[in-house]
């Protein structure tokens, strides 16, 4: 299957050679002669030597290799140092930068055969990213990815109608879960808001994330073992069969105990966990929904799996 696997970047990292002349302090691009990605802020080049698959473009004679453009509700000034202390922790050089007006840094990470570059830029209710991947001895496409980044935009006043991208519909008019927030392929419903939380990490919330013809067996794994043992102590309790509004559901439920640095006080804060994921598959479209409730608070557990069963799919 076709994808960037920015994980596999994280294990042996080496240390690049410090210098800060890749990028100028500020990239600042008129969007005229640019084209948008759809559904984002992201406005870039043209790839030809790219296969283009939302907003990832891989490619073509290295599926691992190409470049990830994101965006998501979050407090970038908030999650700046403390970026910036893991990379010194882990001797990873980072770099200031402004793009399209916005406060940024960018950084270089690798293992034996590939270098991973972040470039992460926002303000206090959004956080964005361009990732970009390839291997450590294809100067020429380092060369022409750094080149794209030059060339690209962001506008953070573009307005996008984040609701038609998707095919389902979940009533929360009446719940705790009223706040009502938005990734790149998910709706995220949660009991507070989000980007003014102190720790939204501890927010109790359901992801509703939606795929195009993705291999259902391949989004379990890739879900199920996406925990990082930095964050999370857990194991699956309980798998079953079950049905959402009548649509054929898997459902795995997991325990633990969560674990967060928190950016403020420094400190290091646990909380109990349970998460419940289900898996539908509905003609040519794939969800997986994830309920996370902290601090055993049953009454948002009991809600949160009643608002999904009532979860309709166009």
């Amino acid at each position: 299957m076709k994808k960037i696997v920015y994980s596999i970047l994280l294990l042996g990292i080496i240390s690049c050679d410090k210098q800060n002349s890749f990028f100028p302090n500020e990239i600042n691009n008129n969007q005229k002669k640019l084209y948008q990605i759809n559904d984002t802020r992201f406005f870039v080049p043209k790839m030809d030597t790219f296969i283009q698959n939302n907003s990832t473009f891989f490619t073509k004679k290295d599926s691992l290799s190409g470049i990830y453009f994101n965006e998501t509700v979050g407090n970038f000034n908030r999650i700046t140092n403390f970026i910036k202390q893991t990379n010194k922790k882990n001797k990873v050089d980072t770099y200031p930068i402004r793009f399209s007006n916005l406060n940024g840094m960018y950084y270089f990470e690798r293992n034996e055969k590939y270098e991973q570059l972040t470039l992460s830029f926002g303000n206090d209710t959004i956080i964005s990213s361009i990732i970009a991947t390839y291997k450590i001895d294809d100067n020429k496409l380092k060369e022409n990815i750094l080149n794209i980044i030059k060339s690209s935009s962001y506008d953070i006043n573009y307005p996008i109608d984040y609701g038609k991208r998707f095919n389902f519909e979940l009533d929360n008019r009446k719940s705790n879960f009223k706040f009502k927030e938005f990734n790149s392929n998910s709706i995220i419903y949660s009991t507070q808001k989000l980007v003014t939380s102190e720790n939204p990490f501890f927010v109790d919330k359901i992801y509703v994330n939606q795929y195009k013809n993705k291999n259902l067996e391949e989004l379990i794994d890739s879900s199920l073992n996406n925990f990082s043992p930095e964050n999370y102590t857990i194991e699956i309790v309980e798998k079953n069969n079950t049905i959402l509004n009548n649509i054929p559901a898997i459902h795995y439920k997991l325990k633990g105990i969560a674990k967060l640095n928190d950016y403020n006080t420094k400190k290091s804060l646990s909380k109990t966990v349970e998460i419940d994921y289900f898996f539908i598959e509905n003609r040519d479209t794939q969800y997986s929904i994830r309920i996370d409730i902290y601090d055993n608070r049953k009454n948002n557990s009991l809600e949160a799996n009643q608002l999904i069963k009532d979860i309709t799919f166009n």
